[in-house]
C-alpha cells in the first residue's frame, strides 16, 4: 500500500532562509561556466580594452634631477679567501663502490 505525503508535517515544502534549493544550485553553476567561458571572449575584443586617448612617447628629462647627499663607505671592503681545491675521498665513480662504505645504487645515469 503506498504512502501517503505528509503535507501537514513542518519543513515539508517549505524553505528557510539559509537553505538553497537544488534548482538554484544548478542555476548559479551555469551561470558560472557561461562567464567562464565568454569571459577570455570579452576580454580580448577590440572594444573592451580599447583606449579612450592615444598612447603617447615617454617624457625623457634632459637634466639630472639632483639626488640627495651621500655619505661614502666608511667600512674597507675584505673579500674572503678563496675555497681550497680539495679532492674527494673516494672519488666518485659509474657504479658503487661497496668497498669504499657506498650504498648499492644503480650506475649513474649522466657519468658519460
Amino acid at each position: 500500500m503506498p504512502k501517503k505525503k505528509a503535507k501537514n508535517r513542518q519543513g515539508v515544502g517549505e524553505e528557510s532562509k539559509g537553505t538553497i534549493s537544488r534548482r538554484n544550485v544548478l542555476k548559479i553553476g551555469a551561470a558560472a561556466g557561461a562567464a567562464t567561458v565568454l569571459a577570455p571572449n570579452v576580454l580580448t575584443s577590440s572594444n573592451a580594452l580599447a583606449f579612450q586617448n592615444p598612447i603617447t612617447e615617454p617624457v625623457i628629462c634632459v637634466t639630472p634631477a639632483n639626488s640627495p647627499p651621500h655619505h661614502p663607505f666608511v667600512d674597507e671592503f675584505t673579500a674572503p679567501f678563496p675555497a681550497v681545491d680539495s679532492p674527494l675521498n673516494p672519488q666518485p665513480t659509474e657504479f658503487a663502490n661497496l668497498g669504499a662504505g657506498e650504498a648499492d645504487r644503480a650506475p649513474h645515469p649522466r657519468w658519460a
